[in-house]
């Protein structure tokens, strides 16, 4: 009896620990937006690459993983964030599904895994990395049919024509900023 106790604790303290790893976050991985638009993310220990057809995306940012979170922050010349550092938090992980929460998206995300193979970052010539990258994405892209799950009223977006003509007809004088001397001590 006191075998099959210690065989069922054994079971339960392996069970309850986490069962996802870092490294199952870290591959490729797709989803398609609410308004049918195809993004891809690759994360590495280095750095989380994000890649979308609309709006043109193509964020590059370093990243660190930490227990059950994915903290990023700005290479430099690349995207800002509103923050230094922003956190992703996994809600679940498995081989084939991510689910990120981050402070400012109401909705998680939910990724999925695709295998396909990419070049590594070639520091020295960036700017000819991304271009090769993304003309990659474009075909892969192009092949996804990501549909619009839209409603009809989220669809149609007003528009705000701003008219460069001041509409109500007022001028607004421009007064010159006068510098006060430096006062003499």
């Amino acid at each position: 009896m006191i075998k099959y106790s210690a065989f069922f604790i054994l079971i339960l303290i392996v069970g309850c620990q986490g069962t996802s790893q870092p490294d199952e976050a870290l591959g490729t991985w797709n989803y398609c937006t609410r308004d049918g638009n195809y993004e891809e993310w690759i994360i590495t220990r280095d750095f989380l690459l994000i890649i979308s057809t609309k709006p043109k995306k193509f964020f590059l940012f370093q990243n660190e993983i930490n227990d059950s979170s994915l903290v990023i922050s700005t290479i430099k010349g690349e995207i800002n964030l509103p923050m230094p550092k922003d956190t992703l938090i996994t809600l679940v992980e498995s081989k084939e599904k991510l689910i990120l929460k981050n402070f400012f998206e109401s909705e998680p995300l939910q990724l999925n895994r695709v295998e396909y193979d990419f070049e590594p970052i070639d520091w020295k010539n960036l700017e000819s990395w991304k271009k090769k990258i993304h003309s990659e994405f474009k075909k892969r892209a192009a092949l996804e049919k990501c549909p619009d799950l839209r409603s009809d009223e989220e669809k149609n977006i007003p528009e705000i024509i701003l008219d460069s003509l001041n509409l109500l007809g007022e001028e607004v004088p421009i007064i010159p900023i006068k510098k006060n001397k430096p006062l003499n001590n």
